[in-house]
């Protein structure tokens, strides 16, 4: 790295390169997170049926399963910015189709089906070609905060962007859309003036064993395998929130501006810790709850990795075996004496539960005459 090269966070969103990629990519996010809403809100809005609202993720998901193997080469070998301006464009003028038909009345769920193919196609290409361009518009050592800051920016958009478009479709099925081409066409422009400091050269026309190669590579990995696996998985069983218009319309009774909170809630930040479990206490001690609600009194003043405050005595969980640590050491000198209260274990003993020879001494009076001896093995308890 150059002396003269910039070191921090300030100075990476000075350099007008990653700010222009920033902003467009959030503008980009932005207009997905509002066209989830509106397209779902308006397609259950005409039809009332569940299947279709299944058949708009279907739709949006063949293009991408169709040429996954083709946007990674097309973001190689071409210019990035042009790949992902060219499909901002599309995106932004199929969304002002979209705002056009709802004003003049005629959009019907055909046509919403035809836009949401179009945005599955262009989001199969511009999703690897905006990857692959962070690296050539970051300054040199700061490509991990650019990162962290670009996905930053798309929680944001993941979470605001729903609420934002549930807003929008209250105030109109025009509005959502119009917002959308606005959204997506300032984003063309921004990564139109973006230049690359380190421009990427151009490579060879793939073959045909290219384009599959990660699919070999894949196979001769298993853990790469197991991984991508699970993940295949938890996408295709969290799909249920395709049907959220149906729960936000017909279940809770609210509008549009319902559905928006209910698709960004998954995406808000939650807080560390076992919350909902019920006295739950995580194995190094790092989380003391009782019912999602923060301990207090002794257990929020213990450090980490402690075992669990001591109760009163007056509960009778103190007595029993689950309080207290399962092994610990007897600190007594004397034989036969009961534990220390630090480590006792069980029921403390009493002289009477004793053993006659492990029995202490009764003590007597100053002056009282004779010998001090145990009480008898016989005596009756």
């Amino acid at each position: 790295m150059s002396p003269a090269a910039p070191t921090t966070a300030r100075s990476l969103i000075a350099h007008r390169p990653y700010l222009l990629y920033l902003c467009g990519r959030g503008f980009s996010e932005f207009s997905y997170q509002i066209g989830a809403v509106a397209v779902g809100w308006q397609v259950y809005a005409l039809t009332g049926s569940a299947f279709d609202l299944g058949m708009v993720g279907l739709v949006q998901f063949i293009p991408t399963a169709i040429l996954v193997f083709v946007a990674g080469h097309v973001a190689d070998r071409y210019d990035r910015r042009r790949v992902v301006q060219i499909c901002q464009v599309a995106e932004g003028l199929t969304a002002a189709f979209l705002a056009w038909g709802s004003f003049a009345g005629w959009l019907g769920v055909p046509a919403l089906f035809a836009a949401v193919a179009v945005f599955g196609t262009t989001a199969a290409f511009e999703s690897p070609a905006a990857a692959a361009l962070l690296p050539g518009v970051a300054p040199e050592g700061l490509l991990q905060k650019g990162t962290a800051l670009s996905i930053g920016v798309w929680q944001t958009a993941a979470i605001c962007g729903p609420a934002l478009g549930g807003i929008a479709y209250a105030a109109g099925p025009v509005v959502p859309y119009a917002v959308m081409a606005l959204f997506w066409l300032t984003a063309g422009m921004l990564n139109a003036a973006i230049k690359l400091d380190r421009p990427v050269s151009v490579q060879a026309a793939p073959t045909l064993r290219a384009l599959f190669a990660g699919v070999g590579f894949v196979r001769r990995n298993p853990a790469i395998l197991g991984t991508i696996s699970l993940d295949l998985f938890a996408v295709l069983l969290g799909g249920a929130t395709a049907l959220l218009p149906i729960y936000a319309r017909d279940i809770l009774h609210t509008g549009p501006w319902g559905l928006g909170l209910l698709r960004g809630a998954p995406s808000a930040p939650r807080r560390r810790g076992c919350g909902g479990s019920v006295a739950a206490r995580c194995g190094d001690g790092s989380c003391r709850r009782a019912g999602g609600l923060r301990a207090r009194g002794p257990a929020a003043r213990l450090p980490r990795g402690r075992r669990s405050p001591r109760r009163p005595r007056s509960d009778p969980a103190w007595w029993s075996n689950s309080s207290v640590d399962p092994a610990p050491r007897d600190r007594s000198d004397r034989p036969g004496a009961p534990p220390t209260r630090a480590t006792r274990t069980h029921r403390p003993r009493r002289s009477r539960d004793l053993a006659p020879s492990a029995r202490p001494a009764r003590a007597r009076p100053p002056g009282w005459p004779g010998l001090v001896r145990a009480p008898s093995p016989t005596r009756r308890r």
